[in-house]
């Protein structure tokens, strides 16, 4: 920050998962007293405190063969799904999205700096989708969802275009 009038990389970071965790424990809070009567998204509450359940009684979860569409488990939310499967072992890897994040964050700040137009082409959009990612992962299962598909390539080409431009 040379005149201080941008923001770091770690500021958007903060907040952009300040956000997301606001939006979902709102979310949480209007579904838990009564804020709708709409029985699917009170389903979501339903499924949160069984796998919740679930992985007291099996730290591992299910595995792959038991949870998904047209298996006995489902659940509406990406997060569900992922704890269904694999247990504790689900959350490590969740976790490395979140570094993704803070990797996009500062690999969009390098190609403003740099001039990298085609980087930051690729990296903004993540930067500016990524804390509604996270917040729909909580109550979306996101399965076959193209724009996911397309997330993940942008993401991955931003994090490929950051080795190329450090």
């Amino acid at each position: 920050m040379e005149d201080g009038s941008r923001l770091s990389p770690g500021a958007v970071f903060l907040s952009g998962i300040v956000l997301s965790f606001i939006l979902v424990g709102g979310t949480f809070f209007h579904l838990s007293v009564g804020g709708t009567s709409d029985l699917s998204a009170l389903g979501r509450l339903v499924q949160w405190s069984s796998v919740i359940d679930l992985v007291r009684e099996k730290p591992f979860g299910w595995g792959l063969g038991f949870v998904g569409p047209g298996q006995e488990h489902w659940y509406d939310s990406l997060v569900l799904n992922m704890l269904a499967t694999m247990g504790v072992a689900a959350v490590p890897i969740l976790s490395l999205l979140v570094w993704a994040f803070y990797k996009i964050c500062v690999v969009c700040k390098r190609c403003c700096d740099l001039g990298d137009y085609v980087g930051v082409t690729f990296s903004f959009p993540v930067v500016v989708f990524f804390p509604t990612f996270i917040y729909l992962a909580f109550f979306q299962a996101m399965f076959n969802a193209q724009v996911v598909y397309l997330f993940f390539i942008f993401l991955f080409f931003s994090l490929v275009r950051s080795a190329r431009v450090s």
